[in-house]
């Protein structure tokens, strides 16, 4: 599923980009119509990254054989200090 909506952006993104290179060839006729339109661009290719960072994660986490929380355990236990005063602050 994920990998359908990654490629749907991308393909939006690749779509959209030759109206956005139309849009800046046309500079002096700039409309507001043409700021919603890069305005969308943008927000496209924001969650193509977001979604790309999400979805290289995921793939990351079936290569190691790992959930999510075995995943947040492991930095979570990498993470902790040797002092137990802290870690009893902390903690409470």
């Amino acid at each position: 599923m994920l990998f359908y909506v990654i490629t749907t952006l991308l393909i939006m993104n690749v779509g959209m980009s030759l109206g956005i290179l139309e849009i800046f060839e046309d500079i002096e006729d700039f409309q507001g119509v043409y700021a919603l339109k890069i305005l969308m661009f943008m927000i496209t290719v924001a969650l193509f990254v977001m979604i790309s960072i999400f979805f290289k994660f995921h793939i990351n986490l079936i290569l190691t054989n790992n959930t999510t929380l075995e995943n947040l355990d492991k930095k979570r236990l990498n993470n902790t200090t040797t002092n137990t005063a802290l870690n009893v602050f902390l903690f409470f």
